[in-house]
């Protein structure tokens, strides 16, 4: 039997209660405090890393602050001068503009570079943390401690933390997002009458309100699979790599090979439209 659909309305007003942010601060802030923890012991006196990517990636997040915000005569984003003067050089490396907006905050308020750099790692990391914790209370219903513990997990676990050298491999968000999006599209109830068996599991007031909520997932989910890779290239071509080898996978399987077909018959001509869309916006990242 299939659980209880959850909204993203319902787990946010939830998330109010004492029984569900207990867990998710409690276990957050343990996560914080394992995971970043050169940068709390030092209080706020270094950067969690190295000297190479992490200094590389705030140089970058400076730059488009530089170059895209405060719109600095004679610099292009695409020509930073530290191969001056060979241009095109920030394709050499992830440009992090899917997760820049978050360094220009704090940069806009008035912080330092490498102030704003930590607090820009610092979101990042909550960010993991929260979709992750999101994806598993709204999408795979488990309970408020263990979708903390799972967000742990994504967010703070060894595997993560050993590159936080690589802050470009911290920014993991946009994937979850795009999964939790895809979830709704594919998930959505099929339209059934009250009376039918399984009629209180998929009514149709639920059925319409899936599909009329389709496309606004779909763009949400193909926007947030071109910020990752904008953030990340080598977590958002993994990303896209996952969800094909889940789509093959879900060939096998009659539920999952009915919910893929239905969503696509259903919303075609949205999936090609927002699809193109998201193709387009990826045109300046391939050409450089």
């Amino acid at each position: 039997m299939r659980h209880e659909r959850r909204e993203p309305a319902e787990v946010i007003r939830d998330a109010f209660s004492t029984r569900e942010w207990l867990p998710l601060l409690t276990i957050g802030a343990l996560g914080l405090l394992l995971g970043l923890r050169p940068l709390f012991g030092a209080g706020f006196g270094a950067v969690p890393g190295s000297a190479l990517d992490s200094r590389l990636a705030n140089y970058i997040l400076e730059h488009g602050f530089r170059t895209l915000v405060e719109r600095r005569p004679g610099e292009r984003f695409w020509d930073p001068s530290f191969f001056y003067p060979v241009p095109n050089v920030a394709a050499y490396t992830n440009v992090l503009l899917g997760a820049a907006p978050l360094y220009w905050l704090w940069r806009l308020i008035g912080f330092a570079p490498d102030s704003s750099f930590q607090l820009w790692l610092l979101c990042v990391v909550v960010l993991n943390y929260l979709t992750c914790w999101w994806w598993l209370r709204s999408c795979v219903r488990v309970g408020p401690w263990a979708a903390s513990l799972g967000g742990f997990m994504f967010a703070f676990a060894g595997v993560r933390i050993a590159e936080i050298c690589h802050p470009e491999l911290q920014v993991h968000f946009w994937t979850m997002i795009a999964i939790i999006a895809l979830f709704r599209v594919v998930d959505a109830p099929p339209r059934r009458s009250a009376g039918s068996e399984g009629g209180s599991e998929a009514r149709p007031a639920d059925a319409a309100a899936s599909r009329a909520a389709a496309p606004i997932w779909l763009a949400v989910c193909f926007a947030s699979l071109s910020a990752e890779l904008y953030s990340s290239f080598y977590l958002g071509w993994f990303t896209l790599l996952g969800l094909s080898l889940l789509v093959a996978a879900s060939m096998l399987q009659k539920e999952p090979r009915e919910a893929v077909f239905r969503a696509v018959a259903l919303h075609r001509v949205w999936t090609i439209a927002f699809g193109a869309l998201a193709g387009a916006t990826l045109v300046p990242l391939g050409v450089h």
